[in-house]
């Protein structure tokens, strides 16, 4: 059966694109296209094979590892020979069993102990976790396709355990009001629509996932970004002096101040109680003509 990876058509598009060397370029897909690339994106990485399929030697290949590291593209565990790619989840883990059914199974077969908690953390802030409770309910699901239920499920002790009881789904409700809105989201999506400068995504979902996004901070983060793409800020020189979304993100931009470009009008003082009105129009106390006819009319200045 053919296998295939998704590769971002804005890939080219991209400050990192334009920054690799034609090496680097040709390097970053393989490490995306080898057939050792599972669901999950880490996987064991074979010197010997990558030479012959590339065409490098060890040391070019040992040298576009480090540099791909530094770049923050992917995690290399030279003990274990293991790639993980980073990003990789954003575009390719999705929350149907069958990708939860892959991810777990790759998972077990992880060597190195830090990709493996820094995998499970990964997991957990995109909502995939746990992943046996998926496959579990999908069994559940297979083995009762037929069979009349009583209604009585909620109320069996024998079935206390099993996910996707009344009990967990009033945990899953509660789970949902401090839900952490990832870089796989429609939330994040949806901000990169709205962002005006759209630039180096990966970078971007990093510092989004970061912040832990809850859906309350979402709404203030989309509020933010309102008011500064109307501001003299963003829109000064056709808008050169809007920064990255990563930028933004990570200093907290959406909190800012920003000048508006429509403030509104400057509204003049009250006059105090009192003030002289003559032919219907309203005098400043302070006036030359107003204190002439006060001084007429015996009125103390």
């Amino acid at each position: 059966m053919n296998e295939f990876t998704k590769i971002e058509r804005s890939f080219w598009e991209t400050d990192e694109a334009r920054e690799m060397t034609p090496e680097e370029k040709y390097f970053w897909f393989y490490l995306r296209t080898n057939a050792n690339v599972n669901t999950l994106g880490c996987y064991p990485f074979r010197m010997r094979r990558a030479m012959d399929e590339t065409g490098y030697n060890k040391e070019t290949l040992e040298k576009l590892l480090s540099r791909m590291v530094e770049s923050g593209y992917i995690a290399y565990c030279a003990e274990t020979g293991e790639v993980l790619l980073l990003g990789w989840g954003a575009e390719n883990w999705t929350k149907k069993t069958a990708v939860k059914r892959a991810i777990a199974a790759d998972l077990k077969k992880v060597q190195s102990p830090e990709f493996t908690d820094q995998l499970y953390n990964m997991l957990d802030k995109t909502g995939l976790l746990p992943l046996q409770s998926a496959a579990a309910m999908e069994d559940e699901a297979e083995a009762n396709e037929g069979v009349e239920h009583s209604g009585t499920l909620g109320n069996n002790e024998e079935h206390s355990g099993t996910f996707g009881t009344e009990k967990e789904k009033e945990k899953e409700k509660e789970k949902e009001k401090e839900k952490i809105l990832s870089g796989n989201s429609a939330e994040f999506a949806a901000f990169w629509d709205a962002y005006p400068n759209r630039k180096n995504k990966q970078t971007a979902i990093k510092a989004w996932n970061k912040l832990k996004v809850t859906p309350e901070k979402y709404r203030a983060i989309m509020a933010g970004l309102e008011r500064a793409k109307i501001s003299v800020e963003w829109t000064k020189g056709g808008g050169e002096f809007i920064p990255h979304p990563a930028t933004w993100l990570n200093a907290g931009g959406w909190e800012n101040e920003y000048r508006s470009l429509n403030p509104s009008p400057h509204t003049p003082p009250a006059w105090p109680l009192g003030a002289a009105v003559t032919a219907g129009k309203a005098r400043h106390p302070d006036d030359a003509l107003e204190r002439r006819r006060r001084l007429a009319e015996g009125d103390s200045v």
